[in-house]
Formats: C-alpha cells, sequence, structure tokens
C-alpha cells in the first residue's frame, strides 16, 4: 500500500513503510481514507521542499481513490434547462470544485451572485443567503428582468468563479407592478 501526497503543483507517491519518525497514519477501511498527522511536514522533490498542505489520498482498498481536503479552484452549476420565466424563481445546485475535479467539501463559505446580459448587470436574487455547507449551495434563484438573454456567475472572496448559460428569460403570464 502507498499514499499519494497531491498539491497544487505535482503529486508525490511514497510507501506506508518510508513514513517520517513520529507520523501517525490512520487509514479508515470503511471510507477509503487516510490521515497523516505531521505539523509542517514537507518532502524533498526535484522542484524542493513541497510543503504538506493540501489532500492526502489512500490508494489500496480497492484501487479507489477519495480526495479530500482540496481548496476550491472554481464553482459548477448544475444543468439550467432554458428558457426560463422572469420574476419566477428556479432551483439551482451550485458545486464549489477543486483543481482535480472532485467536490471542494471544505468550502463553507458565501459566494456573490450576478447576473448579466449584452447591456450589462440584470437584478438576480437568491432566496436563502448564497452560503455553502460541504461544498454545495442548493437554492432557488429569481432573475427579475424579462425578454432577455443572461449569464449568471457567482464568484468567492479570492475570486473563483463559475458561470452558467446563456439562459434565456422570458416575459413572465402575468403583470409585474
Amino acid at each position: 500500500m502507498f499514499i499519494v501526497l497531491r498539491t497544487l503543483k505535482e503529486q508525490i507517491c511514497i510507501s506506508t513503510t518510508g513514513l517520517p519518525p513520529g507520523s501517525q497514519f490512520e487509514p479508515e477501511a470503511k471510507t477509503r481514507r487516510a490521515v497523516l498527522h505531521r505539523p509542517g511536514m514537507g518532502f524533498r522533490s526535484a522542484s524542493g521542499l513541497v510543503p504538506l498542505v493540501v489532500a492526502i489520498i489512500l490508494i489500496g482498498f480497492g484501487g479507489d481513490a477519495i480526495a479530500q481536503g482540496l481548496p476550491v479552484a472554481r464553482f459548477e452549476f448544475s444543468t439550467i434547462s432554458s428558457p426560463k420565466v422572469g420574476y419566477v424563481p428556479f432551483r439551482v445546485i451550485i458545486t464549489a470544485k477543486a483543481v482535480d475535479g472532485t467536490t471542494a467539501r471544505s468550502f463553507h463559505s458565501t459566494v456573490t451572485l450576478t447576473a448579466t446580459d449584452n447591456s450589462g448587470p440584470v437584478p438576480v436574487e437568491g432566496l436563502t443567503p448564497l452560503q455553502f455547507s460541504n461544498g454545495q449551495w442548493v437554492g432557488l434563484i429569481g432573475v427579475n428582468a424579462s425578454n432577455t438573454t443572461v449569464t449568471l456567475t457567482v464568484m468567492d472572496s479570492s475570486g473563483h468563479r463559475g458561470d452558467a448559460g446563456p439562459i434565456t428569460i422570458e416575459a413572465p403570464p402575468f403583470r409585474v407592478r
């Protein structure tokens, strides 16, 4: 059995028998995850010292690899069918994604939602705060405009973003005052 240490720039493999003295390797057979405890730990590689800060993946319990703790790199919207009706909320799932495409389950922050069309910003709102839990937000979004085509964008405070669209927004079959 061996572990794969992934950083944002490279991947390093070491055997479990080659761990530095004082390290604690704790495999969890049910979840196929492992945690390596060693504060301030780093590994030498061709590019120098690589600090262990991003994730540890255990391979060997049946060949599965599960990433844990990777930081958010982008956001992904669930499929949004088009057209939608203006002023009528619709359900959306937004997922924080890590660099390797897995869900960044450690992301628990709030993001900003915007909508734009060819003319500029369009009024849009989430019916609940866009506060993520375990790397996802599930809720209703309303575009407060009609007869336009919009792109929805979410962005966190670090500048990571995700876009959905174009989405055609039709006039509602009722009058909005």
